[in-house]
């Protein structure tokens, strides 16, 4: 599996401590631990909570970033036809971290779902999937994945094409959003309604599935990425 290309990558920025993070956690510790029947509870203490994920799954890869306060946990998996590089940093400061913007950090030259904090304070009784791509800045054919996937679950899913996660004309941070994403190249996705429960488990499978649907679109996508690369924030 190591030897494999991604195809794609699933990313998630997260803040150490930060409750609000909680369902982006478990949702990747789900991914990071496909194939494996690990447990999938989460402790208060993240970075040790994955580093013992790493213990019991032989290819899930640790890097740490001590002087940006970053702790990165990866993995190669497939989800269907996929081949999938799905990547965590856990910060000690998530604000900090964004606003800085490094762009050793950015997810380059491949598309990208990118799981970002849910900005919704409307109480549901089921789960939805928001879905944010903002025009030609941001990859289409990510975004009608996750929506082809979200529908196929029969999950309410919204698609927002004026997305605030990424703006175009402003500083580094904004430009490259929360979750340190080229232009081109990324869809972003979140969950609010129901349980935490219910919000894991739909997420989880959406990816996967929008993963499998993605591969079909592959070129396209690419192109994306490829016209992505001229593009700079002008502050």
């Amino acid at each position: 599996m190591e030897q494999m290309k991604p195809q794609l990558a699933i990313v998630a920025r997260v803040d150490r401590k930060a409750l609000e993070d909680s369902d982006r956690v478990l949702v990747m510790k789900a991914l990071l631990s496909e194939g494996f029947d690990v447990k999938k509870e989460a402790t208060e203490d993240r970075v040790k909570d994955l580093t013992a994920l790493a213990e019991e799954i032989p290819n899930l890869q640790i890097k740490n970033f001590e002087n940006d306060g970053v702790v990165r946990f990866s993995r190669m998996v497939t989800f269907g036809k996929a081949c999938v590089w799905v990547l965590i940093d856990v910060c000690e400061d998530l604000q900090a971290f964004t606003q800085k913007a490094d762009k050793k950090f950015i997810t380059y030259d491949l598309p990208v779902f990118a799981l970002v904090r849910s900005d919704s304070a409307m109480k549901r009784d089921k789960v939805h999937v928001a879905v944010r791509a903002l025009g030609a800045w941001d990859n289409a054919m990510c975004a009608l994945s996750l929506e082809d996937a979200a529908k196929l679950f029969d999950l309410d899913c919204d698609f927002y094409e004026d997305s605030p996660v990424r703006v175009a004309t402003d500083t580094a941070s904004r430009f490259y959003t929360s979750a340190l994403v080229a232009p081109g190249s990324a869809a972003f996705v979140s969950t609010c309604g129901a349980s935490e429960s219910d919000r894991i488990n739909a997420l989880v499978k959406v990816l996967q599935k929008a993963s499998d649907i993605l591969v079909r679109r592959w070129d396209i996508a690419m192109a994306s990425v490829a016209e992505g690369k001229t593009k700079e924030p002008v502050a």
